[in-house]
């Protein structure tokens, strides 16, 4: 039994030994505010408290969403705004909780503040306006997840609403990353903002001895036999302009958008059964033209062109 003591007590002694210097580093005071020590133990003991507390906050938030959220609300999109607002929010409250963890008085972020606010002045500006315009984008919902959108020559769709960015997916299957400033304060052109119904044109020039009513007819039937095409609205032919080199038609119809390629291979079936009824009805698709004169003549007739000319 004395052997088992003298163990113990040199086993504990020698680990009190060993921790001693950890132990003064984390309760080293790294500054004092309203006399109260801020040690690198309170700190390290916030941050975990800070992580954890954004640990279970993704856990609670994946909770409410799966029992409460799907059960009351069947749109995919508010419920994707309100698991955001819900997460912003429980990162604030555990930020501070943790700076009350970790023993900073209100003082220290008062001074904390304006050193933040110094950052934002010299660097952060960008990464604030980007936060910002995304609780913008939350609340008025100018694009949301799902829908199809034209972004730097790109069609594609919202994948996710970050915090900072925004992530689309185009039909290339390229993943590009918006800023959200540049989905609030640039143009954005949203196919699929109110309905996924979008009117799509196709613009064809034909041969000036061609028939208006033949050509007409071929493409209102090409785009109804678009098994793409939507019922309700008839298919629009508008006689455009008089061109340089053809008579200029554009060809309208109602079309329903899943993914950003689908107007393009609708347009694509449209073009050819276009070119089809064309050639069964005998139209000409027009190519450009010029007259070029030549003359082979008398250098008496060639100048007097020329003073007319």
């Amino acid at each position: 039994m004395t052997l088992f003591n003298d163990f113990y007590f040199n086993f504990m002694f020698k680990g009190f030994v060993l921790l001693q210097p950890l132990t003064n580093i984390l309760s080293y005071p790294i500054v004092s505010v309203d006399g109260k020590p801020i040690t690198f133990g309170k700190i390290i003991v916030g941050l975990l408290f800070l992580f954890g507390g954004i640990y279970v906050s993704k856990v609670v938030i994946n909770l409410i969403s799966r029992k409460i959220l799907t059960r009351f609300i069947d749109s995919h999109y508010a419920i994707h705004s309100i698991e955001n607002f819900t997460f912003y929010f429980f990162i604030f409250f555990f930020a501070i909780v943790s700076l009350e963890v970790a023993n900073i008085p209100a003082t220290a972020l008062s001074l904390l503040g304006g050193a933040f606010i110094v950052a934002v002045g010299f660097g952060a500006k960008n990464v604030m306006n980007d936060f910002i315009s995304g609780l913008i984008i939350l609340i008025e919902r100018p694009v949301k997840i799902g829908d199809i959108v034209f972004v730097d020559n790109m069609y594609g769709v919202i994948e996710d609403i970050g915090m900072r960015s925004t992530r689309i997916n185009t039909y290339q299957n390229k993943h590009i990353i918006v800023p959200n400033n540049k989905l609030v304060e640039n143009s954005v052109n949203n196919l699929t903002h109110s309905s996924k119904r979008v009117r799509s044109e196709i613009k064809v020039g034909v041969h000036y001895k061609s028939d208006v009513t033949t050509v007409r007819q071929c493409l209102v039937e090409a785009a109804r036999e678009n098994p793409k095409t939507l019922k309700g609205r008839e298919p629009l032919v508008i006689f455009n302009n008089f061109g340089e080199s053809a008579l200029e038609f554009i060809l309208a119809y109602d079309i329903k958008i899943v993914r950003p390629i689908d107007e393009r291979l609708s347009n694509s079936f449209v073009r050819e059964n276009i070119m089809k009824k064309f050639k069964d009805a005998g139209v000409v698709i027009a190519y450009p033209q010029q007259d070029v004169h030549l003359f082979t003549g008398d250098k008496k007739i060639l100048e007097t062109y020329k003073k007319q000319a």
